[in-house]
Formats: structure tokens, C-alpha cells, sequence
């Protein structure tokens, strides 16, 4: 048998040998690339968020900002932030922690695990202490944006000169908005085990009991919500008309329990609610079905008065 012919055999390529090496490496690159163009545009916008827009009324303010989270995560820690518009709403908090997806960076998740205060305007500040309180934000050109708040074992306490609030604690929280179509919105509120402030119209509801809040709701016209200010976007929506159209409201603490299904709030130009609801009573010193007056500033159980509503703006 004869040797073989070596010298006639076509050259081996070794290009395959590199090839997945030589992808990998751009692939790297290429994300490298992405992340850092994404961290630029990111830090760009928390930029822009220091000075109001025209569609923007609210601005933020921090100490400073920290963004990792390569390769697949965009990571921000912020200090000493502060979200503010110019009627005195807004939140504040020592440190603010929120990430992104990287192929997803307009929906962030946030948390903090320091207090959080919270300002109303000429009614106060109020701060929030909680276990756990988190955050989700997306569409934010919305009206209203799409935005949960979920909180556990929450306390409330105000300062001196500030209007107290009607809880001073709630074992748990849920807020959730979202737009829908024709320019409607949604808002869904619900607080599980909440203990009403002492000397309050809740705690002359409840008792001892620990009070169960729930409201689902339809906002018409939400995408009339703008202005220069929290109170001017309001205005605007009221005005639309905008109202809350009630799909489900009850507020109960142990036995007793006022439930609200159907119906429609709307705010005259002073902002004060105005309602007239048919509600299904348990537990009362009032008839089984009643209904629920907000007219002139007062809020009405017939045939007993309750107490002066707060104006929403």
C-alpha cells in the first residue's frame, strides 16, 4: 500500500477555528457599546428632570447620582432626592434606588429603604416609615402614567403646625394607575389593616378596629390633567368635566362597613367633591341603603351629617 500523497492535499482553513471567538468579541463590544450610549442618555434625562417643561411641571433635585449595573441592567442610586412642583406637592427621601432593564429603559423599579416624606401643599409634610415600599413607573407621558406603589407595614407621623393625617399606620398599601383608551384612566387605592388617628372622623368610624380601604375607580377625560401645577392640571381636568366613576368603594373596620358600587364624584371650580351615592350600609347607627352626600363642602350618611370634606385642589 503506498503512502498518501500529502503534497496534493488542499491547505486546512482555520478561519472556523476564530470565527466564534471573533463573534463573541464583537457581540461584547457591541454591548458595551449599547450600555454605556443608554447610561449617557439616562444621566442626560435625570439631568433634564432638575428644570420644568412645558408639559412638565414637577422637577427633581439630588445630592448625587451612581448608575452601574453592566452589562444587562441599568442600576441608580440617587442621594437626597427631592420630586417637587410649585404648589408644594412632592416626595423626599435620603436615597433612592431604581433599576431598568437594559433593552427595557423606560420602566424602572424603585425602592427605598430609608423614610420617605411627603409633601401636601399647605397642608404639610407627612412621613412615611415601611418595611417595604416599592415602585414601578412606565409610560410616564401618560395621563396618568402607568405607576404601582405597594407598601408594608407602613407608619405615618406629621410634624408640629401640619394637619394630621387620618392614619398613623397600615399593615398594607396599593396604589395603581393606568391610561386607557379614549383618554380614559384608572386608579385602584386599597389599604389592609390601617389604624385610624385618634380624635379623627375614621377613628370615631372604627373604633379599635383596624379600618380596610378599597377604590376602583374610572377617571373620564384623565388626559385633560396638565398645567403648570399639580392643583392647575387638576383644575384642567375637572373643568374637561372630568369624574371618578366609581366601579367598586367601601371602607370597613370589623363589623361595620359602608360600600359605594356605581355612581360618579366630580369637583366644582372651588374643588371641593361633589356626589350624591347610593350606599349599602352594616354595623351603623343608619339605614341599611342610604345614600352618601358631597355637595358645599360637607359630607352628608343621610339623614346625619359626617363631617367637612378637604378640597382635592
Amino acid at each position: 500500500m503506498s503512502p498518501p500523497d500529502t503534497a496534493s492535499a488542499p491547505p486546512r482553513r482555520r478561519l472556523g477555528l476564530f470565527a466564534p471567538f471573533v463573534l463573541a468579541a464583537f457581540l461584547s463590544f457591541a454591548l458595551a457599546w449599547h450600555w454605556e450610549a443608554m447610561r449617557g442618555r439616562l444621566l442626560a434625562r435625570l439631568e433634564a428632570l432638575k428644570s420644568p417643561a412645558a408639559d412638565r411641571a414637577w422637577t427633581l433635585a439630588y445630592d448625587r447620582v451612581r448608575l452601574n449595573g453592566f452589562p444587562f441592567r441599568l442600576d441608580v442610586t440617587l442621594d437626597d432626592v427631592r420630586l417637587s412642583e410649585p404648589s408644594g406637592w412632592g416626595l423626599a427621601t435620603p436615597r433612592l434606588l431604581a433599576e431598568a432593564q437594559l433593552f427595557a429603559p423606560d420602566h424602572f423599579v424603585a425602592f427605598t429603604p430609608e423614610p420617605v416624606t411627603l409633601f401636601r401643599g399647605a397642608a404639610g409634610p407627612v412621613e412615611v416609615h415601611a418595611r417595604i415600599l416599592r415602585a414601578s413607573l412606565s409610560e410616564a407621558s401618560a395621563r396618568p402614567p402607568r405607576i404601582s406603589i405597594e407598601g408594608e407595614d407602613l407608619a405615618f407621623a406629621t410634624p408640629p403646625g401640619a394637619r394630621p393625617f387620618d392614619l398613623v399606620s397600615a399593615r398594607q398599601l396599593n396604589l395603581h394607575s393606568r391610561a386607557g383608551p379614549g383618554g380614559q384612566g384608572a386608579l385602584y387605592v386599597g389599604v389592609v389593616g390601617g389604624e385610624a388617628r385618634p380624635g379623627s372622623l375614621l377613628r370615631r368610624f372604627a373604633g379599635d378596629a383596624s379600618v380596610d380601604l378599597t377604590l376602583d375607580a374610572l377617571l373620564s377625560h384623565a388626559d385633560r390633567a396638565r398645567g403648570p401645577s399639580w392643583p392647575a392640571a387638576l383644575r384642567s381636568w375637572a373643568a374637561a368635566p372630568g369624574a371618578v366613576i366609581l366601579r367598586q368603594a367601601s371602607l370597613a373596620a370589623g363589623p361595620r362597613r359602608i360600600a359605594v358600587r356605581g355612581g360618579e364624584v366630580r369637583f366644582g371650580p372651588e374643588g371641593f367633591a361633589q356626589a350624591n351615592l347610593a350606599v349599602t350600609t352594616a354595623g351603623l347607627q343608619a339605614p341599611a341603603t342610604t345614600r352618601l352626600v358631597l355637595s358645599g363642602g360637607q359630607a352628608r350618611l343621610e339623614p346625619q351629617a359626617l363631617a367637612p370634606i378637604p378640597r382635592l385642589f
